[in-house]
């Protein structure tokens, strides 16, 4: 990531309205009792007409693996 990154500050700066999220910061997370967990927060580019409309936003991204909700199906 440190290699990108002055790549990527440059073209944020040159593309002010860039699709790119923003990324404000990365961190890891260490606890006893779970592995150490890598957590990057990035800015939302989700772009609505009308997000008086909006009532839920959930964007969470990472592994697959083990993630299956009980009683739910995909549209």
């Amino acid at each position: 990531m440190l290699k990108l990154l002055p790549s990527y500050v440059a073209h944020l700066k040159m593309n002010k309205k860039s699709l790119l999220a923003k990324i404000l910061g990365i961190f890891t997370v260490k606890a006893d009792s779970i592995n150490e967990v890598h957590v990057i927060l990035m800015e939302n580019t989700l772009r609505l007409k009308n997000p008086s409309n909006l009532k839920y936003i959930f964007d969470l991204k990472g592994s697959t693996v083990s993630r299956a909700v009980k009683g739910y199906t995909l549209p």
